[in-house]
């Protein structure tokens, strides 16, 4: 046979071999999406081909390596092992694309993974002061998102935006002023997003806006309750502790419970000793200081004076000197009252109103404190951890 015939025919023949391998060439999978739930979780990809594979996760984002293939290397028709970590994020899904490679083809499975039922507050109670005012409270929902108020808090409570959608956006609620200054009032919002529900709590009229401040009207009662109005005198509170004592002029008894042996607390109060109602705090040196300002002022943000039918003093703005039970001029009033020694527990020096502090000074064996005494002159002076002053709480502005 002729050399040039038989090239031709040898030719021909891988041409047809090479057509016949392309037609027989096969890759599928048996799914083209998978929908993770948050939890994660072990899927089974099949894979039907004519040879060899290889897989790899190419993923959105820069979060990578939460999917797990195993194995990534088949030899022909097989079951590729498919495994999710859990995912905790609650505002956005998360994606990723497998890809199954078979010599120059390619497959793909989309993973989409849902973000985790979530719904969160930035805050968990607000504080508003006396006048009318507008708050804005950070809330991060997988889903939409919606807001309503207790019964009857409608008449003071509105809502500027009171629903969101999925991702991170503001609750913005309105509260108007109080009636008076002696008025009280209490509420709850309940966000919902699906099944979750988060509740925020809300009070108004317990405090006076002093100073960027938002200042107690009243002592501190029993732990973690004010006293029922601001002429009413507190407890006496040893420093980091929650027990109360009774304040009772020339009680030369030592109460139960009273911590007679001197101690070194920590360098600041607690927070699980903290006196004050949820959202308050006893105040710092600097604070009270900033409140009570000094002798030196010129007018005094402080007054002495007879009112209700206690002595004390109104402190807080310069106008305390015509503050009174029916203006207070932007002041809180503090009842004349008396501290407990640290030795005996014995009620002494019944003549000031006082304001203690968690500022230490210089070590951890006492505590700096205020008193405004009946001789209009305010007093700055460290006393020791066992002696029990009233508590006159703070609150930072949402």
């Amino acid at each position: 046979m002729n050399n040039r015939i038989i090239i031709a025919l040898l030719c021909a023949a891988s041409v047809l071999g090479a057509c016949d391998k392309n037609l027989t060439a096969e890759l599928t999978l048996d799914t083209e999406i998978f929908n993770v739930p948050a939890e994660g979780g072990h899927f089974r990809l099949g894979v039907t081909a004519s040879s060899a594979t290889k897989s790899h996760v190419e993923y959105s984002g820069e979060t990578e390596d939460w999917i797990h293939l195993l194995p990534s290397v088949l030899k022909g028709n097989g079951i590729l092992e498919v495994n999710v970590d859990s995912y905790d994020y609650v505002l956005s899904d998360r994606r990723a694309v497998i890809n199954v490679v078979m010599d120059d083809m390619v497959k793909t499975v989309e993973v989409v993974q849902m973000a985790k039922p979530g719904l969160t507050l930035g805050v968990r109670r607000l504080i508003g002061c006396d006048s009318a005012n507008e708050y804005a409270v950070s809330v991060a929902s997988s889903g939409r998102w919606t807001a309503s108020v207790s019964e009857g808090a409608d008449s003071w409570i509105s809502f500027v935006k009171g629903a969101g959608e999925q991702g991170e956006g503001e609750l913005v609620l309105s509260l108007s002023a109080v009636e008076s200054y002696s008025t009280r009032r209490d509420a709850v919002i309940k966000v919902s997003a699906g099944s979750l529900s988060e509740e925020l709590s809300v009070s108004q009229g317990y405090g006076v806006l002093i100073g960027g401040k938002l200042w107690a009207k009243c002592d501190v009662g029993e732990p973690n309750r004010f006293t029922a109005s601001p002429e009413v005198r507190g407890l006496l509170y040893q420093y980091d502790k929650k027990i109360g004592f009774p304040s009772i002029q020339n009680d030369m008894t030592t109460p139960a419970g009273f911590e007679t042996t001197a101690y070194a607390g920590g360098d600041t109060w607690s927070d699980a000793n903290n006196p004050c109602p949820a959202g308050w705090r006893v105040p710092t040196a600097a604070e009270a200081e900033a409140l009570i300002g000094t002798n030196n002022d010129e007018p005094k943000k402080f007054k002495w004076g007879w009112w209700y039918a206690e002595q004390g003093a109104y402190v807080g703005t310069v106008d305390a000197a015509s503050a009174g039970p029916e203006d207070p001029k932007g002041c809180i009033f503090l009842p004349m009252s008396g501290y407990r020694d640290w030795q005996d527990g014995y009620e002494k020096y019944w003549a000031s109103t006082f304001i203690q502090t968690v500022t230490r000074p210089g070590h951890n064996w006492g505590r700096v404190y205020y008193q405004v005494h009946w001789d209009n002159q305010m007093y700055k002076f460290n006393q020791e951890n066992n002696a029990a002053f009233p508590v006159r709480c703070v609150a930072d502005m949402n």
